[in-house]
């Protein structure tokens, strides 16, 4: 090794090695990250620019590379300070070990890095710090005032910081932070946020910062990483590996390691996993030996939960010191922070996998206690899912079925069905059958997969079980009323699926009177099932007044699944303002209970249809707006389908607004989390929207396969929840001349629509006619149209008719030029409808062509508050319409007033309807 000597008269020797101070080399293999060079590059305008990530994100890597590009083009991509002949700036480098731990040495080889480029600048510094009493502060001052003569930039960067721990090293440096020279940059890459002014250099914007989130890997990144090391992987494992190492740099080099000399690597990756041994052995060596005895157990014993809070830790290791220690791991970044408050916290998937490795070794492991423990806090906590999991884990299968049966019914009535066949397939097939109740989910599962004939032998089991328990008085007669009203709505829902519409009727009129008037959610959905049932055998008022005792269910609700199902039930039969009103009511009360699971979790649904509402009336921003914090619960509960159906509609949003390379992740991401909760009935419409961005792209062939895949033949009957496969299947067959089976396909369809009163089915079924219709030459198609045009209309649909594409485009243009009469009936709405055409990012997003263009157009959440200023309510109205504080409000109407050149209200919106930028469709209704 490499070693220089620092040697003054009467100074003990102090013994440099060389490569401590030499720039890495950038691995010509690595991946370019110019999106992180770019702010690297504005890092160098501040004096502190902080990496900082935990062991495995690169850091290092993401220097050496910026640095050789700096020096690849002479200068950064955006230079710092602007000079008439562009130079890179001097680059001190150092490398930081434990032993630099000591000031003397620390200090001695940060003058020494320096020296290597300015040796100026250190000269009288270095002098000072030799004596034999080293004068720090002398020092310090010297090497500051020497900085103010650079004649250009200098850039010190302290590679592995997270090795130092001295106070006063920490205090020293925060002292030339300080006092930079205005030419000398400081860069710091740590494990750890470092013990220095932070706060401090963020406010007064002299702090640049990159952080493990900055530092995963993109998609995009870590198709070309894999490439890099040899592996040409299918998109679907990409993505699969992405998200169990979720970007971490180590862990995909790990992997790619793992399949080193394998004839087929992806069958392997599938199995990788923090138990891997190339994961055990860099995971051990480089964090978990490194901790002492008391942190170890508690990372290793608070494994078996997904997300950590103190109480729940407390819980777990009958301790009360959690919040002071998971602060710790904070600092360390060995957790991630979930949530505003600090409360939540989880481990990276690929290191809490390692410690459940890890404690699952240990001889004498309490995991069924762990197990144990964690479900009765769960349960005290509302938090239904994760105390049957833990549960189940502990092999409590008594307790696990009495929480299954609290929890299950509410649970399959807002569609996490995989979660509970999940539970049933995990208990004892014994314990199954001598409960009524669990009988009776199981029915309730098959159902949901058109597996009807099973189901039937499962409602069998359940009379047989329901009797035995009636005739040993295990049961209260109360609860055994309830079980027999849940028997009979599960009948009613199989007879109904089976087309007999007496039995239906007259099961669900058992139910009702048979479950307790307290059991909204079911009362809500039998009325529902009993309106459909009368409609479908032509009964038309006694289908209103169910669906009418439905609503009113939901009226009088204080039940946030109810009140999501009545939204829903105005969503599917075609009341799209009203269904907005009721998602806005939810948002608004789920937002004030933040500790209530219950409500999150409504709050998540909540934003998938409000998002799909705002897509519907072709607001792309707001939609996306909606659907992204729907995402972001689904990430932080991991507790249903929500971020799988989110992720999807996201998807259809970037589709819209031509952003094709984020719809492409997003349906990874989709794939990833429909696998994650073992719901192969999600794929339907994952692969739904797959086939439409490959019919938009001209990809017949591809198109079709994936019709296949999500097509409606997996499911047997039409079942009008599976519009997007239908839509999109009748889509491709007319793309393909196939126009006999797209009208066959969409008669069964709009049967099945308006049988059931679901309007905005029997919309989209119209639609995709008229395209048939019109595509085997038939005339029928402009009365289809026009009686779709008519229905669609008053609510305002947009999306509906866009998404049909190109061919519906020119039905609706020679439709228009018909009714070429200024105030001809539907003229105004078809012009919001051709202008919905336009390409993504227009000023105006539906309606006719603005008369005026403005300079710096409104955006989308600005012009859903001009749109509520037209429509006369208040600030405070404003916010709980779109629900955001009224001081954002304040903000968004003083940049309407500026961008539109008025001074109040009424000029706003003179301005506004002058310009046309005001939509029907988008008025809020009260």
């Amino acid at each position: 090794m490499d070693q220089e000597r620092g040697l003054e008269a009467g100074v003990p020797e102090l013994v440099v090695i060389a490569t401590k101070c030499v720039i890495p080399p950038a691995h010509a293999a690595l991946v370019a990250r110019p999106r992180l060079f770019v702010q690297l590059d504005q890092g160098l305008r501040r004096k502190l620019t902080l990496v900082s990530a935990p062991a495995g994100f690169g850091k290092t890597s993401l220097l050496a590379g910026w640095l050789a590009a700096l020096g690849a083009q002479g200068g950064a991509m955006e230079a710092p300070v602007p000079s008439p002949a562009p130079r890179a700036p001097d680059i001190a480098w150092l490398s930081l070990d434990a032993g630099d731990d000591e000031p003397l040495r620390f200090w001695f080889y940060i003058l020494t890095a320096l020296q290597r480029v300015q040796p100026a600048l250190v000269a009288r510094a270095r002098e000072l710090l030799l004596e034999l009493q080293p004068r720090f502060d002398a020092m310090l001052a010297s090497l500051i005032n020497a900085g103010m003569g650079l004649a250009h930039d200098v850039v010190l960067i302290l590679d592995d910081y997270h090795q130092i721990s001295a106070p006063a090293i920490h205090a020293a440096l925060a002292d030339l932070l300080q006092h930079l020279p205005p030419r000398l940059h400081v860069v710091i890459s740590s494990r750890a946020d470092p013990p220095l002014p932070i706060a401090r250099l963020r406010v007064r914007d002299e702090l640049a910062e990159l952080r493990a989130a900055d530092l995963r890997f993109t998609h995009a990144e870590v198709e070309a990483f894999l490439r890099s090391l040899g592996l040409n992987l299918s998109p679907e494992r990409v993505a699969t590996l992405e998200a169990r190492t979720e970007g971490w740099v180590a862990g995909l080099r790990l992997a790619a390691l793992s399949v080193r000399g394998l004839p087929q690597a992806e069958p392997a990756l599938a199995q990788f996993t923090g138990s891997h041994h190339y994961v055990v052995d860099y995971l051990g060596e480089e964090i978990l030996q490194r901790q002492p005895e008391t942190i170890q157990t508690f990372l290793l014993h608070t494994s078996v939960v997904d997300q950590l809070s103190a109480p729940l830790c407390d819980t777990l290791l009958a301790s009360g010191d959690s919040q002071q220690i998971l602060e710790l791991l904070e600092r360390q970044m060995l957790v991630e922070v979930l949530d505003g408050e600090r409360r939540w916290f989880r481990y990276h998937q690929l290191f809490a996998a390692f410690l459940r490795s890890q404690l699952e070794k240990q001889p004498a492991a309490p995991l069924e206690l762990l197990h144990t423990r964690a479900s009765l806090w769960y349960a005290n906590n509302g938090m239904e899912i994760a105390a049957v999991d833990h549960a189940l884990a502990a092999r409590d299968y008594e307790w696990a079925a009495t929480l299954i049966e609290y929890a299950a019914h509410t649970m399959f009535l807002r569609g996490d069905i995989s979660t509970i066949r999940r539970w049933l397939a995990a208990l004892p097939e014994a314990l199954i059958v001598s409960w009524p109740h669990l009988c009776t989910l199981r029915a309730w599962a098959l159902i949901s997969t058109q597996q009807l004939g099973a189901a039937a032998l499962w409602l069998d089991r359940a009379e047989r079980a329901l009797e035995a328990v009636r005739q040993q008085a295990e049961l209260q007669p109360a609860h055994l009323e309830r079980e027999r009203g849940r028997l009979a709505a599960t009948h009613a829902a199989l007879a109904l699926l089976r087309g007999d519409m007496p039995r239906a009727i007259a099961h669900s009129r058992d139910a009702l009177a048979l479950l307790p008037l307290a059991d909204r959610i079911l009362r809500t959905l039998i009325a529902f099932n009993l309106a459909n049932a009368y409609g479908s055998l032509g009964d038309a008022a006694a289908s209103e007044r169910a669906l009418q005792h439905a609503r009113g269910l939901g009226q009088i609700a204080d039940d946030v699944q109810v009140l999501l199902l009545v939204a829903s039930l105005d969503m599917m039969q075609g009341r799209l303002h009203s269904a907005a009103k009721g998602y806005r009511e939810i948002i608004r009360r789920a937002v004030a209970q933040t500790a209530d699971p219950i409500w999150q979790a409504g709050l998540a649904s909540a934003y998938v249809g409000l998002g799909e509402l705002l897509y519907e009336w072709n607001d792309l921003g707001g939609a996306a707006e909606y659907l992204q914090q729907a995402i972001e619960i689904g990430e932080r509960r991991a507790a249903s389908l929500t971020d799988v159906d989110a992720t999807v509609a996201l998807a259809r949003v970037r589709i819209a607004a031509d952003d094709l390379d984020a719809a492409v992740q997003l349906l990874h991401q989709a794939h990833v989390l429909a696998e994650r909760h073992a719901s192969p009935q999600a794929l339907g419409p994952i692969e739904a929207v797959w086939a439409r961005l490959a019919l938009r792209q001209g990809r017949l062939a591809e198109a079709e396969q994936r019709v296949q895949r999500a097509g409606p033949g997996e499911y047997g009957p039409l079942n009008i929840f599976h519009d997007d496969e239908y839509a999109i299947q009748a889509q491709v067959q007319i793309a393909l001349g196939q126009t006999e089976s797209a009208l066959e396909l969409l008669g069964g369809w709009m049967q099945a629509a308006q049988s059931g009163g679901h309007v905005r089915s029997l919309l989209r079924a119209m639609l995709l006619q008229s395209l048939a219709y019109a595509a085997a030459g038939d005339t029928a198609a402009y009365a289809r149209l026009r009686d779709a045009l008519a229905l669609a209309a008053p609510e305002g649909y947009v999306r509906t008719f866009a998404d049909a594409g190109a061919p519906m485009r020119l039905l609706l243009t020679r439709l228009r030029e018909e009714a070429a009469e200024p105030g001809a009936e539907l003229a105004g709405y078809l012009d919001e409808l051709l202008w919905s055409f336009e390409p993504a990012g227009s000023v105006v997003r539906i309606g006719p062509p603005p008369l005026q263009t403005l300079v710096e157009p409104l955006t989308d959440r600005e012009l859903a508050v001009l749109r509520c200023l037209a429509a006369g309510l208040s600030n405070t109205e404003i916010a709980a319409e779109l629900t955001v504080a009224v001081s954002t409000v304040r903000t968004h109407i003083k940049n309407i007033y500026g961008k539109l050149g008025v001074r109040n209200r009424v000029e706003a919106v003179t301005s506004a309807q002058d310009l046309r930028l005001l939509s029907l469709g988008h008025v809020p209704m009260g």
